[in-house]
């Protein structure tokens, strides 16, 4: 620290490195982590025959099927559950379709590139988690200046984004630590209820 440095100054540089660690720190657990653990829960190969397998729907050939009978407003005769689409029959035929035909183009575009390239990818992917996105989203806000004002300011100043955004994602970052403490308390208190037991 130099003369001319204050104690705050000091201080924000320091939150700034500290957030800076936190966010490589976050990015490379959530990348890497995955690939790491991976290889240490790995079933062994004569537990894991197949026979207990879930089996996954194909909804890629959603266009070849048969339409389902419908009621009066749209929707398919079938029992209501927390899984069922609200939106109308036709609209999520629609987008199982699309998504069908999405994923066989990337599907014969994925089968086209090299092994290399491949294991690129993946890794690149694997970088793509929420504190990347986060911290890209961050910086790109407090770096370019108008979205900076538009963030930071009061809103008389022109950060109409303040008066209700900044300041509602303020408020739960400021209640995160104390969200954690109850978290870790409900875990503990299963934990000895299990151990009485």
């Amino acid at each position: 620290m130099s003369d001319t440095d204050t104690t705050d100054n000091a201080l924000n540089r320091a939150k700034s490195y500290f957030l800076v660690c936190a966010i490589v720190s976050n990015s490379l657990t959530f990348s890497l982590g995955p690939r790491l653990l991976d290889h240490e829960e790995a079933p062994d190969p004569d537990e894991h025959d197949g026979k207990n397998q879930p089996q996954v729907e194909d909804r890629s050939n959603t266009a070849n099927q048969e339409p389902r009978e419908s009621t009066a407003n749209g929707h398919a005769n079938e029992e209501a559950t927390e899984n069922t689409s609200l939106l109308p029959e036709y609209v999520v035929r629609r987008g199982e379709e699309a998504q069908g035909s999405s994923y066989r183009h990337s599907k014969r575009v994925w089968d086209q590139l090299g092994p290399r390239s491949r294991s690129l990818l993946d890794l690149l992917y694997a970088f793509l988690n929420a504190p990347l996105i986060g911290a890209i989203i961050g910086a790109t806000i407090g770096l370019a200046p108008p979205l900076h004002r538009a963030f930071f300011d009061e809103p008389q100043e022109g950060g109409f984004f303040r008066a209700w955004l900044t300041s509602c994602i303020e408020n739960v970052g400021n209640l995160f630590a104390a969200l954690q403490v109850v978290v870790v308390g409900v875990k503990l208190s299963k934990c000895l209820r299990k151990m009485k037991r």
